[in-house]
């Protein structure tokens, strides 16, 4: 969904983030009435639930939504074993395997949409090129990119707020669920297809192997990667040109001197967080902040307002590119760390460095301005049109 249309973008994230502001002054953990659970602000607490698995489960947040098990809505032992199917894809040797692909891919999308006079940052630049490195991992079409597109609106972008609530999905998101579901159903039922060396052949080998994954597990390991695969990394593409032609100056610095891009993205995921938060479900009694938290009682991780705390950031509110350190939380903690976080630094390295020459002379369209697509759980623009300066 879209929150406040028609308020420019800077607006919204400058009353978002005072207003988390004024929940840290208040407390570490404060009761909101509109969600219906205790929410955590300060980069301790959040730390805490985020790392504290026996404490804080994703699987009983995640039961009711009516998504299916997966590595972000397990806990051990299961999640353990469900990780290490997919492991060896995302250690950095596998990931830096991927870098020259990465950067063909950045350099013919940019040569084509910088031929126009104006463009979607988006559609044209950062939403092709994480669903292409995921597709191609995965071993689906490329050419089905808009079908991937339409699944991840209508699971992600419509139930953001829900996954925070536990509600279950939309009529939509579960349609596309369903979708998705026979998609890769059909896939799997390809000849030959769990003895291909991609992913969808690694959960296949799973199926057989000492892990044991269900026809539903492979599945649920499907869609997680396909969507979590590049949604995210689709938004931190987007909001590092955001930031960055918010800020002609920092724009400016990176552009001459490239070995500030990995320090930019850095700070750019804890400036506008991709990821604004995540729900857990305490298993016990447990005190959060000088707050008594009761058994089932579920906890909302804000990272966004964690990752501008003034008791870790100095200056939080200031975009700097040159911030160290900056332990910011926007990949999680823990055992649920995100398991995608190299590849998606990767990427998004690879598509600020292509980027930085043609964004000096850019700016953000005054006839079409950035649309903010904000959900409970992610932050990110469904346009960003960029012209001439």
């Amino acid at each position: 969904m879209r929150e406040h249309a028609g308020i420019p973008a800077e607006t919204q994230l400058e009353s978002t983030h005072a207003r988390f502001a004024a929940r840290r002054a208040a407390g570490a953990v404060d009761w909101d009435a509109e969600l219906g659970a205790w929410a955590a602000v300060r980069h301790a607490e959040v730390k805490r639930v985020l790392s504290d698995w026996e404490g804080f489960s994703s699987a009983r947040a995640a039961s009711p939504t009516g998504f299916r098990p997966s590595l972000i809505t397990t806990d051990p032992p299961r999640h353990r074993a469900l990780r290490e199917v997919v492991a060896k894809a995302f250690t950095p040797r596998a990931v830096a395997a991927l870098e020259p692909r990465i950067q063909t891919v950045a350099a013919d999308l940019l040569e084509r949409a910088c031929h126009r006079d104006t463009f979607d940052l988006v559609a044209d630049f950062a939403h092709p090129l994480p669903v292409i490195v995921i597709a191609e991992m995965l071993g689906v079409p490329v050419s089905d990119r808009p079908l991937y597109r339409r699944w991840a609106d209508a699971i992600l972008g419509g139930g953001g707020s829900r996954l925070l609530l536990g509600a279950p999905p939309t009529t939509e998101g579960l349609r596309a669920r369903d979708e998705m579901d026979a998609y890769f159903a059909d896939a799997c039922r390809q000849p030959g297809r769990g003895e291909r060396d991609d992913l969808l052949g690694a959960l296949l080998a799973g199926r057989d192997g000492d892990v044991g994954l269900t026809g539903e597990e492979i599945l649920a390991f499907c869609s997680l990667l396909l969507l979590a695969g590049h949604i995210t990394t689709v938004n931190l593409i987007t909001n590092a040109a955001f930031c960055l032609l918010g800020h002609p100056g920092r724009l400016s610095e990176v552009a001459v001197d490239r070995t500030l891009v990995p320090d930019t993205v850095e700070e750019v995921l804890r400036y506008m967080s991709p990821v604004q938060g995540l729900s857990r479900i305490a298993t016990e009694p447990v005190e959060l902040g000088g707050v008594k938290i009761e058994e089932g009682e579920r906890v909302v991780a804000w990272i966004a307002a964690a990752n501008r705390d003034e008791r870790v950031f100095a200056d939080p509110d200031r975009f700097d590119i040159r911030r160290r350190p900056n332990p910011h939380l926007a990949f999680g903690m823990g055992i649920h760390f995100c398991l995608g976080a190299p590849l998606a630094r990767l990427e998004t390295r690879i598509a600020l460095d292509a980027l930085l020459d043609p964004l000096v002379h850019l700016r953000a369209s005054r006839a079409e301005p950035p649309e903010l697509s904000a959900t409970g759980t992610l932050m990110g623009f469904s346009r960003l049109v960029v012209e001439a300066a």
